[in-house]
């Protein structure tokens, strides 16, 4: 089997979602400083670089007075601990195990000499029948290995106090759960130390498939990559992950809001039992980017994309593409929870109820004590388009809305309180027809919501808007739509650059912001300049609260 060949099966997934070797950040993302350009040849000069060299399958592998191998007498073991400027060249396979049940892969590198574990260089990803189980380490790489494993894939866990894990990077990885029941995580970082955290950690280009039993009676919530106790700065890049019977990410499950500062970005998730990505006990999580679909309901899901739970706070859903799922992005408990320039569609309940504020079929769902807002999307084909069910300041600005699926009984919006409408800001949208549930009345008219609730007064009707071409979801409006020039340049995007330092005021394609006389409404700038002799409409400052 010749090389190429045998590398495709992994790194297929990797071009499903339009990702090359070359590496650029999400939008809004920072960079990790390691991780991503340290390779074998950057660092140590030449790929077929090792300090330690290991194939089981050579007739001449040997452990015996061969503590480091060659490629003429390798060694048949692994070993498991390592120090700064170790390279392991892995070939061969299967592997089992080089202690009780798990590969224990511990040593410390240094930014310039770090450790690297590679199995990229065989013809073949070496296969590992067990986990990798990091306890102890920084600087570390590990690469180019296929895990089947009926428990992790890679744990990178502290076993005592005072051993901090940091810079690990976990990469190239095709993890099979082969359909077998496991509730746990695959790919995961946590700590039950404060004195031990786990610290600028990276996952990326990682393929995980057929993660637990998807299709079993019970409830199995396995998922692709878990962020739990203690971990800060972890980035989630440029993975694929599908038919998990839990989630491609579950973060923040019971850890106390012991973890921050999660950058999930440019990943592809599907076709599992409960959610893409779910957000519990955790605070700062970026997600940017992000391919998510397929998403229906079961017994132990709603069928959203994204759910987010128990009370987190700055939460930024940024430029997603999230389609053909019961729910799109829901929250039903966090502060400040910004979705920002994603373009979401084809979201349908089995039995959507638009009078109901909790029912399926809503593209975006708020509820529980929670703040934030909805900016500069594009949602099309929904039942309902966002629903604002309870909590409170919430900024609805610069969205499309278009082809809602209940042309008479949906809803583009519901609001659904008195205290909901109060303190909402609600301006500079796109409607094709507007139909607005606001504190118990419907409007079927932006005339009749603007002359009896007097919000919405820069908001458009266009019963003509269409998209580029929607069979094929490309949701671009053309030059001469009402959506441009008609947008405001919202508060929330310097919010979110005195945060992370990081300027996000660009569209879902990366194009920066304004290119005519003001932001385009919507997910997509055009680059075009308004069609009609009207100036753009003037700034509007949000109140303080919502941010």
């Amino acid at each position: 089997m010749n090389t190429l060949f045998s590398k495709a099966m992994l790194f297929v997934a990797f071009l499903l979602i339009g990702t090359a070797y070359a590496y650029e950040p999400p939008i809004g993302i920072p960079n990790p400083s390691f991780g991503i350009d340290q390779t074998i040849e950057s660092v140590y000069g030449s790929p077929d670089y090792y300090t330690h060299f290991i194939d089981n399958a050579h007739p001449n592998a040997t452990d015996s007075d061969n503590p480091f191998g060659s490629p003429e007498l390798p060694r048949m073991s692994i070993p498991q601990q390592f120090q700064a400027g170790d390279v392991v060249q892995i070939h061969g396979g299967p592997y089992l195990q080089n202690g009780p049940g798990r590969f224990y892969f511990d040593g410390h590198g240094t930014v310039d000499r770090p450790i690297i574990i590679s199995g990229l260089q065989a013809e073949q990803l070496p296969v590992f029948q067990r986990f990798i189980h990091i306890r102890n380490a920084s600087y570390m790489i590990i690469e180019g290995i296929k895990v089947q494993s009926p428990f992790d894939a890679v744990s990178i866990r502290p076993l005592s106090e005072n051993t901090p894990n940091h810079h690990i990077s976990i990469r190239d990885l095709e993890v099979d759960g082969m359909g077998i029941l496991r509730g746990n995580q695959s790919i995961s970082a946590s700590s039950p130390y404060a004195s031990s955290p786990v610290t600028d950690v990276v996952f990326y280009r990682n393929y995980s498939h057929d993660i637990g039993a998807r299709d079993s009676a019970d409830e199995d919530d396995s998922n692709s990559f878990g962020i739990l106790h203690n971990v800060s700065y972890a980035w989630i890049l440029d993975n694929r992950s599908t038919r998990c019977s839990g989630d491609s990410i579950g973060m923040g499950h019971a850890v106390n809001f012991t973890s921050h500062h999660i950058f999930v970005g440019r990943n592809d998730f599907s076709d599992n039992r409960e959610n893409a990505i779910d957000i519990k006990e955790i605070n700062d999580v970026v997600l940017s980017q992000n391919k998510m679909y397929n998403f229906t309901a079961s017994s132990s899901s709603a069928g959203a994309a994204v759910v987010i739970h128990y009370g987190p706070e700055r939460i930024w859903m940024l430029y997603n593409e999230v389609y053909n799922s019961d729910l799109g992005l829901v929250t039903t408990e966090s502060t400040e929870t910004w979705m920002i320039g994603n373009v979401i569609y084809d979201i349908h309940g089995s039995s959507p109820d638009p009078d109901s504020g909790y029912s399926s079929g809503a593209a975006i769902h708020f509820r529980g004590a929670s703040s934030g807002g909805v900016v500069n999307n594009t949602l099309y084909d929904y039942d309902t388009g966002i629903q604002l069910t309870a909590g409170s300041d919430y900024l609805v600005e610069n969205n499309i809305f278009a082809g809602r699926n209940l042309p008479l009984g949906g809803y583009d919006i519901r609001i659904g309180t008195s205290s909901i409408a109060d303190s909402t800001d609600l301006n500079y949208n796109l409607f094709d027809s507007a139909n607005v549930y606001w504190n118990g009345t419907r409007y079927n008219s932006l005339d009749s919501l603007k002359t009896n609730e007097l919000v919405c007064q820069y908001c458009l009707q266009d019963t003509s808007l269409d998209f580029l071409d929607k069979a094929n979801n490309n949701f671009k409006v053309s030059d001469t739509s009402q959506a441009v020039d008609k947008g405001n340049m919202s508060i929330v995007y310097s919010r979110y650059k005195n945060l992370y330092g990081v300027d996000i005021v660009a569209d879902i394609e990366g194009r920066t912001r304004p290119i005519g006389n003001a932001i385009d409404i919507g997910a997509y700038e055009t680059d075009g300049v308004a069609n009609t002799n009207q100036p753009p409409p003037p700034p509007y400052n949000v109140t303080a609260t919502k941010i």
